[in-house]
């Protein structure tokens, strides 16, 4: 690792104990990995970074459409801000 870089790992259980569902598993990953991209596609051409409650107004319903939870809303807009965050750092 060079000086300055950071690693980061998760650990987590994505399926529940005893549960074998791994397409349901795949199909949600996709889902959300495509959601993240509608989030960072909409905020890319904003001038600044919006305020947590305005990324909440915009994303909030949209997403609860596609069958996500709340705590997935969040975190999708969530990362999506950040990763925006540190692309303009690293330009």
């Amino acid at each position: 690792m060079r000086d300055g870089e950071f690693v980061e790992t998760l650990k987590m259980r994505a399926l529940p104990k005893g549960s074998y569902d791994y397409i349901a598993l795949v199909g949600f990953l996709k889902l959300y990995r495509d959601a993240v991209q509608l989030a960072i596609n909409m905020l890319w051409n904003l001038d600044e970074a919006p305020l947590i409650a305005t990324l909440h107004r915009t994303f909030y319903s949209e997403l609860r459409k596609y069958g996500f939870r709340a705590n997935h809303v969040k975190q999708i807009y969530f990362y999506a801000k950040g990763l925006l965050e540190v692309s303009e750092e690293t330009v």
